[in-house]
């Protein structure tokens, strides 16, 4: 076989090629390789690979690369893969990439990555990524970038995400962070990380972050801080604070702010606090709130404090430690409207403002069901949430009739609030359940009188007090605690800020997986023994919960994410006037018609191995589906 040139090679019927094995193959001249053309390579048995070695794959024609599958590329020794070059890479079809493993992948020259292209990247095996190094990743072209699959990057060694450029950043997919660990963002140059936007830095995991290092953040441009979330800037290292700059402060979203600690706000420089805006001053957590001095408060920016929207001033009122912080000291600083008593602390809201109150220091369920965060309506309007005058739960049983009405609210350790009628036993079941909206506390307009009365937009009872208080109430469960006690051990269930609750587990055979409800606010009376009990079918299904004593609340579908939703929606053309409603559906105007959206219960995330469901609103088949950040998507249909 030693005899054979390129020319003779390349002369040869594509059939002749089957009798070649790997003994003749490692017999022929290196040079008579580049006679081999697609068909015959294709034609030659798999087996025949292993008598290939570097010398004679590097003297290959870039076009017989073609002939190459899965198997006859697994089949080739990985010594062998050293001699492959860019261009040969090029020439490779896509659907041979499964055929790489680690091995084939780290024998590899570096130069070679020059060739791959997108489709060729997205059909590497993730297993084969560990084979890469930086000197691999530097030589990938970026476009091959845009083909890199979240799995793939999961697969990276932490070492080979140095090789990531400015240039290669910026053609990721932002799905391909959702698998970064810490050790792995820890890795990026800070060059690198100059090229992370809004996009990437939202998909990273929060777990990541944990690996932030200070010149990361330095490099990282102030936009890309509008992509973080709550629980990734909670993640972040102290030394990493010391680096914040104002500009970078000035994009964080108000609800990433409010993943700040205590001790990461006490590590930010006086001039980065300068950087925080009327937008996102109100998201910082009530903890951070309650310890800040005088001069803390004199290194925030006294003009976007005075033009915070009013829940987000009174929540920082309220939640100030009056022993740090006197009337005198944010006297100064009060928006338009606004009144404090220099000697009580009392707050006096103008007709229209937006209300908060003392955040509720909640003690946790029994089996630790998460609740939102929840005004203390034990306190008042004031600063630090002491004042004088009655509390607003006080204001609330006035709201209803007072003692006269044969009922009284109670606000639970968990923060919800249980209507229970007059003189009923300790422990017994209440009547209705709910917690405040805290997103829409308001001051009512002057003159209005104390009463209950329903939102005609959202359906939500409004109740408001001698002082104006303005509260509107969503539904909630009547004991968290005895609906845990009905599910599985391991089920977790979980309130949202809008009355909708997650359960993970029904324990209803044939259910499995995570759904999302809202619970009728009024409890009823059923005889059927203690469980759950599911009925009906799709966004018409519904769940009733049977507790020991037989007492029953109906789950409705609802929304899981509802600001997401609401702002998907709000991106499509002709559509106007979302709103949330308490039975958990929604309601819309599409070219002036209305139109409801009912969702299903069922919560669905995507297979193991491939890619999370993208974010927004899609249709797949003959089905549609709303989709969160996190790759959670809920099915929907419109009401008939």
């Amino acid at each position: 076989m030693g005899g054979f040139k390129a020319a003779q090679i390349g002369g040869l019927d594509a059939a002749a090629m089957t009798a070649f094995d790997s003994t003749r193959v490692a017999a022929l001249d290196p040079t008579a390789m580049a006679g081999f053309k697609a068909d015959q390579v294709g034609a030659m048995d798999p087996t025949a690979m292993a008598g290939f070695d570097s010398t004679r794959v590097a003297a290959l024609d870039p076009t017989a690369m073609a002939g190459f599958d899965s198997t006859r590329f697994a089949a080739l020794d990985d010594a062998a893969m050293s001699g492959f070059k860019a261009d040969q890479v090029g020439g490779m079809d896509a659907a041979a990439m499964t055929g790489f493993d680690s091995g084939k992948m780290a024998a590899m020259d570096p130069a070679a990555m020059a060739g791959f292209k997108p489709d060729q990247m997205a059909g590497l095996p993730p297993a084969a990524m560990a084979g890469l190094d930086s000197a691999k990743i530097a030589n990938f072209a970026p476009a091959a970038m845009t083909g890199f699959k979240p799995a793939q990057m999961g697969g990276l060694p932490p070492d080979a995400i140095a090789g990531f450029s400015d240039a290669l950043v910026t053609q990721l997919p932002p799905t391909a962070m959702t698998t970064i660990d810490s050790a792995q963002l820890g890795n990026f140059t800070p060059a690198a990380m100059g090229a992370f936007d809004a996009d990437k830095m939202g998909a990273l995991p929060p777990d990541a972050f944990a690996g932030f290092k200070p010149d990361q953040l330095e490099a990282l441009p102030p936009a890309a801080f509008a992509g973080f979330e709550p629980a990734s800037v909670g993640a972040m290292p102290l030394d990493v604070m010391e680096k914040f700059e104002p500009t970078q402060m000035a994009q964080l979203p108000k609800d990433a702010v409010g993943g700040l600690t205590p001790d990461q706000f006490d590590k930010l420089p006086p001039a980065a606090l300068g950087g925080m805006t009327k937008d996102n001053l109100g998201g910082l957590d009530p903890k951070v709130m309650t310890a800040m001095t005088p001069e803390v408060l004199q290194n925030l920016p006294a003009e976007e404090i005075k033009n915070m929207p009013g829940g987000d001033f009174a929540k920082l009122m309220t939640n100030m430690d009056p022993a740090k912080i006197t009337p005198d000291n944010v006297d100064d600083l009060l928006p338009t409207g606004w009144e404090i008593d220099p000697a009580s602390g009392d707050l006096t809201a103008p007709p229209g403002a937006g209300l908060a109150f003392k955040t509720l220091d909640a003690a946790p369920n029994i089996n630790g069901t998460t609740m939102p965060p929840l005004p203390d309506l034990s306190k008042n309007l004031a600063l630090g949430g002491g004042g004088s005058g009655g509390s607003v739960l006080a204001g609330l049983d006035e709201a209803i009739g007072g003692e006269a009405a044969g009922f009284n609210f109670e606000q639970r350790s968990d923060g919800a609030l249980n209507l229970n009628p007059a003189g009923a036993e300790p422990g017994s079941a209440p009547a209705a359940a709910f917690i405040p909206d805290a997103s829409k506390m308001t001051q009512a307009p002057e003159g209005s009188e104390p009463g209950v009365s329903v939102d005609p937009d959202s359906g939500a009872f409004v109740l408001i007090t001698d002082k104006g208080y303005s509260i509107p109430l969503l539904p909630a469960l009547a004991s968290p605690d005895a609906v845990k006690n009905l599910l599985p051990a391991d089920a977790e269930i979980k309130v949202g800020a809008g009355g909708q609750t997650t359960i993970s587990d029904l324990g209803i055979e044939g259910k499995t997986g995570p759904i999302v409800g809202i619970p009728s606010p009024l409890t009823e009376k059923s005889d059927k023994d203690a469980g759950t009990y599911a009925s009906g079918s799709g966004a018409d299904e519904k769940i009733e919960i049977v507790q020991p004593d037989g007492t029953l609340q109906v789950l409705t579908p609802a929304f899981q994410d509802q600001d997401e939703i609401t702002e998907s929606l709000n991106s499509f053309p002709g559509v106007e006037e979302v709103k949330i409603k308490t039975d958990g559906s929604l309601s819309l105007k599409l070219g002036g018609s209305d139109v409801v959206l009912k969702p299903h219960f069922k919560i669905e995330t995507a297979p193991p191995g491939e890619d999370p469901y993208p974010p927004g609103i899609a249709q797949v088949g003959d089905k549609f589906y709303t989709t969160n950040k996190k790759g959670e998507r809920q099915e929907l249909s419109v009401a008939q």
